[in-house]
């Protein structure tokens, strides 16, 4: 973010699991904490926005339905009240029905953006703008950089690979990309030290009487987590739950070899 120039797209890319929902949560605390002493004296400022894109029942992506949810994580007021209008972005091909809808919302997100000016917008799960009919992917990453654009404000979107392929069909908005890349744990031996000195974080962390020590099982750990810590950290929470239910002192193998994917 801090080397992004305003109206940039920062793609945050990974595998499920690896830790970017994480990382955005981190980044968004610590603008917050850094702008703190600024939301005093100016208390129209917003931090940072941070929310996640979804898809709608159908398993389909629709802004219509997104841009209320973001909306609401930025606590704005009588979004069902917003004046209907019409998208400044044509290119996203949305059917008659929906224009007005995202139009108002377009309207009200950009007014939010230039009068509460956070330092950055997080739309986490951003691969989920693939899920839309073929003909409107080439637009999706254009519309948000459209929005980026337009309020000068960087627009951070972690999602899995399937981001890449939205921005390879980009047109305008991919020499406006920067990719970071968040990737799995390996068997190479600097990945090995980092891994276990995040498994030795985690292990420090559950209440349980006796510390567990992991330091044997660190291979296997590795491999059925597939590297990454997301899936580790879910997998050492069920481990915990079994060993707290069945009255155990500490968790141990017999535990995670229940407990694993």
């Amino acid at each position: 973010i801090t080397i992004a120039k305003p109206g940039d797209l920062v793609l945050v890319l990974g595998p499920t699991g690896v830790g970017k929902t994480t990382a955005a949560n981190a980044v968004a605390k610590a603008l917050g904490d850094s702008a703190r002493k600024e939301l005093i004296t100016d208390p129209e400022r917003y931090a940072v926005l941070m929310s996640k894109l979804r898809v709608v029942g159908t398993g389909n992506f629709s802004w219509s339905y997104n841009f209320p949810i973001i909306l609401r994580a930025a606590n704005e007021p009588l979004i069902d009240l917003k004046i209907p209008g019409q998208t400044k972005y044509s290119g996203l091909a949305l059917p008659q029905y929906e224009r007005g809808s995202v139009g108002r919302f377009e309207q009200a997100y950009l007014e939010f953006l230039k009068h509460r000016r956070p330092t950055a917008v997080i739309l986490d799960d951003a691969h989920n703008m693939g899920k839309v009919p073929p003909k409107r992917l080439p637009y999706m990453l254009d519309y948000v950089w459209t929005l980026a654009e337009s309020s000068k404000i960087p627009h951070v979107l972690p999602g899995t690979y399937d981001l890449l392929d939205i921005r390879d069909l980009s047109g305008q908005a991919a020499h406006r990309c920067i990719p970071v890349h968040f990737r799995r744990y390996t068997f190479e031996n600097d990945d090995i030290t980092g891994f276990a000195a995040a498994v030795k974080t985690l292990q420090g962390k559950m209440p349980v009487e006796k510390v567990p020590n992991f330091e044997a099982q660190l291979e296997y750990l590795m491999e059925r987590s597939a590297g990454c810590i997301g899936i580790l950290k879910e997998w050492l929470d069920r481990a915990l739950s079994e060993a707290l239910l069945t009255g155990a002192k500490t968790v141990n193998e017999t535990h995670l070899k229940k407990t694993t994917l």
